[in-house]
């Protein structure tokens, strides 16, 4: 068996191999706290929701956090804040660890892989993070308690994995998440040049919570910003016909948000002198939360048309399958090294390209 963690700063996703079937779990990265008291933990226990006792609260994780926002007046927390491990907070930390045991079943053998996604992983456009990194050995860690060897990469590498065997597997991947969006340029599948936008789904929807003025109370009586409500909001826009002031502002913020990734891009390309000697012209395609919105890739390609872009690039497509398409991506790596751990130690995939075909 072989799988792949996708561990997003909106939802952990895993993917697995177990004989010709793929089994997809997915969960989302937050939780709620509430007031502890005894009727509530009996209502918990007898429905069988999982939760951790913090002092005098109660932590819901995962889906079951935001059902409790529902029923409850508790407002989910993201675990991942930024997408970076949350310091001196022991809570989040455990509250993550659980929800990871949850999608990672225990390894049956020696040396069985599992390939995860970590941002800004390898990226070249700038130097080592060290709250990132800490993040980094944290999930391995978790990742080798289940008994898996941990392998990470890219998310936009792992796209192009999943997304462009007709190429070869050479291309442009880009993912737009929630905390941030990254970019990378990869031959045959192999990573070239990457690089991260420190902005994603998130910082729209806290952009559109102030400005639309959506708030609620925590479980302290606090008012904080309703980031659902905003992005359910979000969601209700049309880019290529927004309407009323939520939409003339979620258009801008795509706007704004599209024009400095394809920058990013632009800059990437420009980066190694390999990527001009590649076959063009390069397809690109990119998947995640942000790019369902309608209207998106007319904004995208608008924003591309603005960019004088060093390399020919084909018509941008978007990723079949979205929700799993980098954890598919990510299996298809823990294939590869699971087939050829020497590909591992030299840093490089050298497979025929049919071992990448997507499953």
């Amino acid at each position: 068996m072989t799988i792949a963690l996708d561990p997003g700063v909106f939802e952990l996703r895993s993917l697995r191999k177990q004989g010709a079937r793929l089994i997809a779990r997915r969960c989302r990265t937050v939780a709620s706290i509430m007031s502890d008291n005894p009727a509530r933990r009996r209502w918990l226990e007898s429905a069988g929701v999982a939760h951790l006792v913090a002092e005098d609260h109660l932590v819901l994780p995962g889906d079951a956090g935001v059902e409790a926002g529902n029923v409850a007046a508790a407002i989910p927390r993201q675990l991942f804040p930024g997408g970076e491990l949350p310091e001196s907070d022991p809570v989040a930390r455990q509250t993550i660890a659980l929800l990871i045991d949850g999608l990672l079943p225990w390894s049956t053998r020696a040396r069985e892989i599992c390939c995860f996604t970590h941002p800004h992983h390898g990226s070249t456009g700038s130097s080592s993070e060290p709250k990132l990194d800490e993040r980094l050995e944290f999930i391995r860690r978790l990742i080798r308690l289940r008994g898996y060897e941990p392998i990470s990469v890219n998310s936009p590498t792992a796209l192009v994995l999943a997304g462009l065997a007709a190429s070869g597997f050479t291309g442009v991947g880009l993912t737009l998440g929630a905390s941030g969006c990254e970019v990378a340029v990869v031959h045959r599948g192999n990573e070239i040049v990457s690089d991260r936008l420190e902005r994603g789904g998130l910082w729209i929807d806290e952009h559109v919570a102030r400005v639309q003025q959506l708030v609620r109370q925590d479980c302290e009586g606090f008012d904080v910003l309703d980031l659902e409500a905003a992005r359910r909001k979000k969601e209700g826009v049309a880019l290529d016909a927004p309407s009323g002031d939520a939409g003339e502002l979620v258009s801008e913020l795509y706007r704004s948000l599209l024009g400095d990734l394809v920058g990013l891009l632009g800059d990437a390309l420009i980066s190694h002198p390999q990527i001009s000697l590649l076959p063009q012209p390069l397809p690109i395609i990119c998947c995640g939360g942000p790019v369902r919105i309608p209207g998106f890739l007319a904004e995208l390609r608008r924003a591309l048309e603005r960019r004088q872009i060093p390399v020919r690039l084909a018509e941008v497509s978007l990723a079949g399958e979205t929700d799993y398409t980098v954890a598919r991506g990510c299996l298809i790596r823990a294939e590869i090294e699971q087939a050829a751990p020497s590909n591992a130690r030299s840093g490089g995939i050298r497979t025929p390209h049919s071992a990448l075909a997507p499953r």
